[in-house]
């Protein structure tokens, strides 16, 4: 069943992959734009960490009765940034192309952003090299 599981998972991020390639090209051909590039991976996945942190801060605050306009203020920005990127992307392209791009970008590269930065998250601890500390003299 793993096997099974293991197969279906790769087709469906083949299929994925095959869709954006699909999608990208065609935008590019007929608009002469690219939804997927690194800086708009890059502005979503810093909006994905806003709103995140942002609502975790509210939440936060709202438990503890303390200020909550700090998660407010970084929720906005979050959905600043992604409205702009979503105003963008229809600039570019067509209202119709580009809200529905917006919504295929943005949830596929909000996913990517997120495994990108556990993978970067794991590389550093593993390459930091860190050591554990033992007490010699100890009087207990």
């Amino acid at each position: 069943m793993s096997v099974l599981a293991f197969i279906g998972g790769v087709l469906g991020l083949g299929l994925i992959w095959f869709l954006v390639e699909k999608f990208d090209g065609y935008v590019y051909r007929t608009y002469r734009y690219k939804f997927f590039d690194w800086s708009n991976y890059l502005l979503i996945g810093l909006c994905d960490g806003l709103l995140y942190f942002g609502i975790r801060w509210f939440l936060s605050a709202q438990e503890s009765g303390g200020d909550i306009l700090n998660g407010i203020l970084l929720i906005t920005f979050g959905m600043i940034g992604l409205g702009w990127i979503i105003y963008h992307n229809c600039k570019k392209s067509s209202w119709t192309i580009g809200l529905l791009g917006s919504l295929f970008q943005i949830g596929i590269l909000s996913v990517l952003a997120v495994v990108g930065a556990l993978i970067v998250l794991g590389l550093l601890a593993l390459f930091s090299e860190s050591k554990p500390t033992y007490c010699i003299n100890s009087h207990d």
